[in-house]
């Protein structure tokens, strides 16, 4: 509520009184349907407006975080839908004997935190508070605290990255991931790995991904540690994955005692050539599953295609090349068209390949259930 009466304050700066029970009704409304433009109000109220505030500064801070991190969780959100459920409020305190501590309440981390004059202390304090209680929060007790521990690190660099906080992010890297490795606390490689998997589109839509869905079954049972070396083997199937090499065979079929993800790639122009052509590729699918697997993860590139431009006499006059997902649009449409399967999610996206950008898309397939 209080970014809303920031709000409320800067649309009304003599009062409410007399304004009509409808407008404020409307607008009340309104605010909470878009609460990242109450958010946003509020940061650009106290960054520019708001002289006469008193503890200006850490309000500043405080609404730029509450908007940002709101705003970095719903991108995030959007490679994969839940794992980071919960927006940010910050409470100031002075008293030197008082922990600072984050908890939960209703669908935000409140995050009591003491205020330190160098600002890019604060925000990193803020997401080493905000990330552990934040990202998977059904799945921590069914995943190895060490693997979290690397997970909300690197989805602290990721945060720091798409919400441009530069100079705070050379301040973790320095102060919190170079002297994790130097002691030994945090594995380089993991990181790397991690970073890795991002670049190729495949942390949150996958291997955050799973980690959710385990978390949605098993939270508040009994069960829920019975799996954790599951997410380890998980994570060792995927970083094999993410470090292949093109025409290397890995192991693309993981069945573990919960986790159970077979993984596609489509690429190899041979086998679309090919006399099966895309069957080959439908029939993979149908072969994962008989093997045990959940989800079928089907991924591809931009694939150029060539066009020939004729004349009248049928000569080719003119070659033009496109890129598309003419392969996998197709292989999509012969899978919505079983009767076996459904595509859960069809994602198109741009990744880093080798310091380039390209673009894929992502089918996640999985059975149908008959009663």
């Amino acid at each position: 509520m209080n970014a809303i009466n920031d709000i409320l304050a800067i649309l009304f700066p003599t009062g409410i009184a007399g304004i009509s029970i409808f407008l404020i009704v409307r607008l009340a409304i309104y605010f909470a349907k878009h609460p990242d433009i109450v958010l946003r109000w509020s940061e650009i109220y106290y960054k520019h407006l708001g002289f006469w505030e008193t503890n200006r500064q850490r309000k500043i801070v405080s609404s730029e975080l509450d908007y940002r991190v709101t705003k970095i969780a719903n991108k995030i959100n959007r490679e994969s839908d839940g794992i980071i459920p919960y927006g940010l409020k910050i409470k100031w305190i002075n008293d030197k004997n008082q922990k600072e501590n984050a908890s939960i309440f209703r669908d935000e981390v409140i995050l009591v935190l003491k205020e330190s004059a160098d600002t890019d202390k604060n925000i990193v304090d803020a997401f080493l508070l905000f990330t552990p209680k934040a990202l998977l929060p059904k799945a921590r007790e069914a995943c190895d605290s060490v693997l979290l521990h690397h997970l909300d690190l690197y989805t602290i660099k990721k945060m720091l990255t798409i919400g441009r906080y530069t100079s705070a992010y050379n301040y973790f890297m320095k102060t919190i991931v170079d002297v994790g490795i130097n002691n030994g606390s945090i594995r380089r490689t993991d990181i790397e790995t991690l970073q890795l998997s991002d670049e190729k589109g495949l942390f949150s839509r996958i291997l955050l991904e799973e980690f959710r869905l385990l978390g949605d079954e098993l939270s508040g049972t009994i069960e829920e540690k019975k799996f954790i070396e599951d997410t380890l083997d998980f994570y060792t199937f995927m970083k094999a994955v993410v470090n292949r090499r093109p025409g290397e065979n890995t192991k693309l079929l993981y069945l573990g005692s919960r986790i159970k993800v077979a993984i596609v790639f489509v690429a190899k122009r041979a086998t679309l050539d090919s006399y099966y052509g895309l069957d080959s590729y439908t029939h993979r699918v149908e072969l994962d599953f008989k093997n045990g697997a959940k989800r079928v993860y089907m991924m591809g590139y931009k694939m150029y295609q060539e066009e020939f431009e004729v004349d009248s006499d049928g000569y080719v006059v003119n070659v033009v090349k496109h890129a598309s997902f003419e392969y996998l649009d197709e292989i999509e449409k012969k899978l919505q068209e079983n009767f076996n399967y459904f595509v859960k999610m069809s994602d198109k996206y741009p990744i880093r390949v080798d310091k380039q950008e390209k673009y894929v898309k992502l089918l996640t397939i999985e059975q149908k259930e008959f009663i």
